[in-house]
């Protein structure tokens, strides 16, 4: 559910006027972390924040890269924390620029959740789970330049009502009906063969 931005932003210590970029992932190679702290490097913009959210075998080269931003201090790293949901609500874009390895993230599940724009790349399940979301942009793995280009475009496309961009395809509710389509199908096919 989307919550005021900007009483998240002061609660969390976060910048009230930047637009602010955010990932949640472990901080694996594949999951594109360093293509996105250089494409944000390359907006070279003083009213942008990066929200670094998780922690792994990653963290001290994307903390290296960090430092050679030329607003390093507009690059944040939470670490791992349990709840990433006031996070998301202060956030204005949700990037994972993943290459590889990727099946439905939960993360583009949450942002989708509370109506956050996304820029994700056409790996995996990541274009299935994006397909229906009016907010997502996809772009070519690995090029922290259209990476940037995209996250200029989505800056300059304001997302003013996060509430009508709810998108939640995957709830207890629609599983449920889903499977008892299936199973519904399996019977009757069962007694259309006998």
């Amino acid at each position: 559910m989307p919550g005021n931005k900007l009483k998240q932003r002061k609660l969390l210590k976060l910048p009230q006027k930047h637009f602010i970029f955010g990932i949640a992932a472990t901080l694996r190679s594949w999951k594109g972390h360093s293509d996105l702290i250089e494409a944000f490097n390359l907006l070279k913009n003083p009213l942008c924040t990066l929200i670094i959210i998780g922690d792994g075998p990653q963290m001290e080269n994307c903390k290296k890269l960090a430092k050679t931003s030329s607003y390093p201090d507009n690059i944040k790293f939470i670490g791992d924390i349990q709840n990433i949901v006031p996070y998301l609500q202060a956030m204005d874009c949700f990037v994972l620029p993943s290459y590889a390895n990727e099946g439905v993230p939960q993360a583009l599940l949450q942002a989708m959740s509370v109506g956050l724009s996304i820029i994700s790349c056409p790996v995996g399940g990541i274009p299935e789970t994006l397909r229906n979301y009016k907010r997502a942009l996809l772009t070519k793995p690995k090029s922290s330049e259209l990476l940037s280009k995209a996250m200029l475009k989505t800056m300059k496309t304001t997302n003013t009502n996060q509430m009508k961009n709810i998108h939640r395809p995957f709830t207890l509710d629609i599983m449920y009906k889903s499977s008892l389509e299936v199973y519904d199908k399996a019977i009757k096919n069962r007694f259309e063969v006998d």
